[in-house]
Formats: C-alpha cells, structure tokens, sequence
C-alpha cells in the first residue's frame, strides 16, 4: 500500500512537472516579430490598418510599438503588454483614453485574432506576421515641398491682410 501511494505521487509530480515546465512554453510559436493587419469598426466601411512591431528588451520582456497611419499613432510603446499561452494582450495608452487589445496567437504562430475595446466599444481586430523577405512598409507622410526658398514672399502675401478674415488654400495637382 505504501508503494502504491509512493507511485501514485510520483506519477502526479510527473505530469504536474510536465504540463508546467518551460519546454511547453517553447512549443509556442514565438510571437516576436512584425504584424500587420486591420481594426474593423464597421465591415466594409471602416476598417482601420495597424501595425505592430513585438519584441523582447534586454531583460527578455516582451515590448512593442504601434503604427495606426490613418491616426497621429507612429511608433507608440505598448504598456501592459502579456503573453499567456496563446493569449496575448496590451494597450495603448493615449491622452483620448485608453485602447486595450486582447487576441489569440494562431497555433502555427502567423496570426493574431481579437477584440479592441476602444471608449467602451469592442471591434474585432486581426494581425498578421509581415514576412520578413518583404519590403520595408512604405512612409505614411508624403514628402514635404518647399513653396518658396526662404517663405518670406508667403509670409508677405498672408500678412497684407492683417486684420481681416483669411482662408489660406493649398492645392496639389498630384
């Protein structure tokens, strides 16, 4: 009888030594690495692109930046960000409030799939890994045209009006 009790115990320190063991967190596909993909807040008439850059600092934390081209969002930190199993979360946080992400890590590690919650209001979200052979993402912001060398002629122009009311229009042909 005490040997089978000694066994029994041996097996359940076995498999609880086994299912909480750091190799079972290696068989996860690692979560670093560059995301791109979309915030759906309506299907079909506004979805907004995000990007992601996930990585681990010097202390093996795991950190990122967000990209959000259509918003003034390049290259913010993440805060808050865990990875627990499969699941992973993080927030943005922004003076306008604060944005949480909450997804599921693909079991062959290549997307992430969740809600948003964003002023109260939750919208699906997925990600996918950016393959690394592909091209840099392309600049947001186009390039920024001198109108004039030195702006004084605009200066001029704007400030012979003083005192009166102004619409100031730029066009660009292309």
């Amino acid at each position: 009888m005490t040997i089978r009790k000694s066994l029994s115990g041996m097996a359940a320190l076995f498999v609880f030594s086994i299912a909480f063991s750091p190799a079972r967190a290696q068989d996860r596909p690692a979560v670093e690495g560059s995301w791109e993909g979309i915030v759906v807040y309506s299907p079909a008439e506004l979805e907004v692109e995000i990007a992601v850059e996930l990585l681990k600092d010097a202390n093996g934390k795991l950190v990122g930046l967000i990209d959000i081209p259509t918003k003034p969002i390049d290259d913010e930190p993440l805060s808050s960000l865990k990875l627990e199993g499969n699941r992973i979360s993080w927030e943005l946080v922004r003076e306008s409030g604060t944005f949480l992400f909450e997804g599921t890590l693909s079991a062959d590690g290549n997307e992430i799939k969740g809600r948003s919650v964003d002023r109260g209001k939750s919208y699906e979200f997925t990600l996918r890994r950016r393959d690394p052979a592909a091209p840099a993402r392309k600049a947001v912001h186009p390039p920024l045209h001198s109108l004039s060398a030195t702006g004084a002629e605009l200066k001029e122009r704007f400030n012979a009006d003083a005192g009166n009311v102004r619409l100031v229009m730029l066009l660009s042909p292309g």
